[in-house]
Formats: C-alpha cells, sequence, structure tokens
C-alpha cells in the first residue's frame, strides 16, 4: 500500500544497485544510488499518471512489491551463487539450516514466487476489466 512505499522504493533501488554489482562489475556510488533510486520513484509517478483509480495503483504496486520481495531476493541468490561456483570459492551462509541452503529450496521459493506474481497479475488484470465495464 501507500505506507510502505518508501521501504519497497529503498528495496526496488538496493536489489537493483545489488544486481548492477554483482553483473556488470559496476561501483556502488552515490550517483548509482540516485540513479536507481530515481528510477524507481518516477517509475511508481509514470504509474499514477496513467492509472487514475486508486485500486488500480494498489494492484499495481502490489505485483510490483511481490516482484521485490520475493522474484528478485531468489534471483540474487541464485546468480550470486552461480558467481561463486565461477570463482571457486564456497558460498557461506552463517545463519541458515541445511534445508534453507539447498539450490533445490531456493528454486521451489523462484518458481512460489513467479506462481504468486502471475496470481496477482491475472488478478488485477480481471479487476481492470471489470473497472472498464462500469
Amino acid at each position: 500500500s501507500i505506507s510502505v512505499f518508501p521501504l519497497i522504493a529503498l528495496t526496488l533501488s538496493n536489489s537493483m544497485i545489488s544486481f548492477l554489482r554483482l553483473r556488470y562489475g559496476v561501483s556502488a556510488s552515490r550517483q548509482l544510488r540516485l540513479i536507481c533510486t530515481g528510477g524507481v520513484v518516477s517509475t511508481a509517478c509514470g504509474i499514477s499518471i496513467f492509472l487514475r483509480d486508486l485500486s488500480a495503483v494498489l494492484q499495481v504496486a502490489g505485483i510490483v512489491g511481490a516482484i521485490v520481495a520475493l522474484v528478485i531476493p531468489a534471483k540474487l541468490e541464485i546468480a550470486s551463487r552461480r558467481y561463486a561456483e565461477a570463482r571457486g570459492t564456497d558460498v557461506v551462509y552463517l545463519f541458515l539450516p541445511p534445508t534453507l541452503r539447498s539450490p533445490g529450496f531456493v528454486k521451489f521459493v523462484l518458481v512460489a514466487s513467479y506462481a504468486t506474481v502471475l496470481g496477482l497479475t491475472v488478478s488485477a488484470l480481471t479487476s481492470f476489466a471489470g473497472l472498464r465495464r462500469s
């Protein structure tokens, strides 16, 4: 919802920075943080300009929030695991039990996250179709 937008924006911005650092070797600078945060905020403002109904904006924010909270962390985990394996280093998990460390569990979380996003998207699309009829 609107009250958690700053948290979602910061999480998405940090995830974007982590992805850019891991994938392209970009250094984390103040400029990169401003660009990523500005991109997140301007995207949210752009969505709210085109969607006049507040419930539609909240549904889109829910989809984006699910992607940020569920999909991106799982993809970053898989990418960092591949990165570590390609360099011959071990991935260190200090506080996770063995079940949560397994690659199969992370892939399960990713598939479940995709299913959640798909369900939210279908729900939003059916809701949008109902709004246009009224």
